[in-house]
């Protein structure tokens, strides 16, 4: 072995190259070919003087080990929630596990993390296992098994947006007046305050402010078999959420007639109201009404559609449904808001056609 291939060692037609770790532990790796062998030698060196080495050993385990971890923790520490994480059980046990699970970490490339995500039913399942995917594998990362995340930049298709149905406020009032007048409350704080479900079966009385008339966010209510409660999606939907004058009036007839007990829209049974309880009075009511096969979720769109239409900004929009940015509303109700930039220039045209008149006038009385 010549003194330009130091530290590598011929045997067999394989070149071992043998190394020391930063833990002063002495290992090897073989490869076919000497230019490997040398690249990764160079490399290595590079990475111990560094820093940034990492154990091939600790590459080894495999996808399912961390990922058993991963759920442990999260039980622990409470993030991702209880709900979220029954959603990613079910894309680990659909699309991850069955590809990807008994592979060590280190041989994980970004193609095969691509093919899991093109495996997925729909553009909307194909970014859930993107999301799924990344945060395990930069776990992976964090815990420097590995040292760089290869489900990063994947490629998912595009999303064909529709516009949601929305309902104008004489619908609203009709749907409100024809379902059992239990529901009636709900029907209404849902349009004027644009609450997800979720947030609406989770308020409890004391979370209304009759005297301000607003109503505090701060928990949900999801379920899946059995009802679960927990923290609004994200921290910026712990919000206040104003109500018209009216609605709070309604609302405050509705705790005295139908609420027995601590939850503001009760089954029932008295406890939180659960969807397939839910299910027949909305059917039957949305057919009364003459809007059959409207959906529940678009009254929370009714409601920004509404506040759009009046000129609230979008930031504003953002903040009352939840959202951390304007990014969904851009996405959801885009041609609105086109149309209200087109009035906004229709404005300063008048405003710029009504200054040079004045300046004109200015003009003529200084001339």
């Amino acid at each position: 072995m010549s003194k330009h291939h130091a530290g590598i060692r011929e045997h067999h037609g394989r070149y071992q190259v043998r190394y020391y770790g930063p833990d002063g532990k002495r290992r090897s790796q073989s490869f076919r070919r000497l230019t490997d062998a040398l690249d990764f030698q160079r490399d290595t060196k590079t990475d111990v003087k560094r820093g940034d080495w990492l154990d091939p050993a600790r590459g080894k385990e495999r996808l399912e080990i961390l990922y058993s971890r991963f759920v442990a923790r999260a039980h622990v520490s409470g993030r991702p929630s209880e709900r979220t994480l029954i959603d990613w059980e079910q894309i680990w046990r659909q699309h991850i596990e069955p590809t990807l699970g008994g592979r060590p970490l280190a041989t994980i490339t970004q193609e095969d993390c691509q093919a899991v995500v093109d495996g997925a039913s729909s553009p909307w399942r194909a970014r859930d296992v993107r999301k799924v995917l990344h945060r395990l594998m930069q776990a992976a990362v964090n815990e420097g098994r590995i040292s760089r995340n290869p489900a990063t930049a994947l490629d998912v298709p595009e999303l064909q947006r529709k516009e949601p149905a929305v309902l104008t406020m004489a619908e609203v009032e009709k749907l409100a007046g024809v379902i059992e007048p239990r529901y009636a409350a709900l029907v209404l704080v849902g349009a004027y305050s644009s609450m997800r479900w979720s947030e609406l079966v989770g308020l409890r009385v004391e979370d209304v402010d009759f005297i301000r008339r607003r109503v505090r966010v701060e928990r949900k209510i999801v379920e899946s078999g059995r009802m679960i409660v927990g923290e609004t999606k994200t921290k910026s939907s712990r919000r206040w959420v104003s109500l018209p004058e009216s609605v709070t009036l309604h609302l405050s007839g509705h705790v005295h007639d139908h609420v027995k007990g601590d939850v503001l829209f009760p089954g029932p049974d008295g406890g939180p109201l659960r969807r397939k309880t839910f299910h027949r009075p909305w059917v039957a009511a949305t057919t009364l009404a003459g809007i059959p096969g409207f959906q529940f979720r678009n009254l929370r769109h009714t409601g920004a559609t509404w506040a759009l239409q009046e000129g609230v900004s979008p930031v504003l929009v953002a903040f009352r449904l939840g959202h951390r940015s304007t990014r969904m509303i851009e996405q959801h109700y885009g041609r609105l808001i086109e149309s209200m930039d087109a009035e906004i220039a229709a404005r300063l045209e008048g405003s710029r056609s009504n200054g040079d008149q004045m300046g004109t006038k200015r003009d003529h009385r200084g001339s």
